[in-house]
């Protein structure tokens, strides 16, 4: 159900075990795929200034050492792909999803921040992106650090 320049491959929950992911892109769609990510909006966390939302989307300590990611076997160098989006508004609708608890429906001012891998140019065929995880987020730096549950996915692309 995807169309334009980009596909987008899922963000992979922490405690979900290993994900398996099959998908056909067409000859000439990039893929963009999330690593890990953080967002925050003034809705989820309550009233935010914009220098407390940048603050609480910055809250990606991961190593880049505990971040890997092939594609067809070969290891991709992650470092320079920290991203962080400018100012957005999210949508909450009228009784939303309660994992975060309660939140009013309204519009609320949001930010991003993650490590993405962003591919073009891939040969027609089939590719084999893995990725591993284990992130390590504010307020958990220890001592000792205390890192979230181990993120893994397969994805295998067949080009089209």
């Amino acid at each position: 159900m995807q169309n334009g320049p980009v596909w987008f491959l899922p963000d992979i929950i922490p405690g979900e075990g290993k994900i398996n992911y099959n998908c056909n892109i067409p000859l000439g769609i990039a893929v963009l795929l999330p690593i890990t990510t953080t967002f925050c909006d003034s809705g989820t966390e309550g009233p935010m200034t914009d220098t407390e939302i940048i603050e609480c989307a910055d809250n990606i300590l991961t190593p880049l050492n505990n971040m890997k990611v092939t594609v067809d076997g070969t290891n991709l160098d992650l470092d320079g792909s920290l991203v962080k989006t400018a100012f957005f508004n999210i949508t909450i609708p009228e009784n939303p999803i309660d994992i975060w608890g309660a939140i009013n429906p309204g519009i609320y001012k949001a930010l991003s921040t993650g490590y993405f891998v962003f591919l073009h140019d891939l040969s027609p065929g089939q590719h084999i992106i893995e990725m591993r995880v284990i992130d390590l987020l504010k307020g958990n730096e220890g001592p000792p650090p205390k890192f979230d549950p181990m993120r893994e996915a397969s994805f295998k692309i067949f080009v089209k």
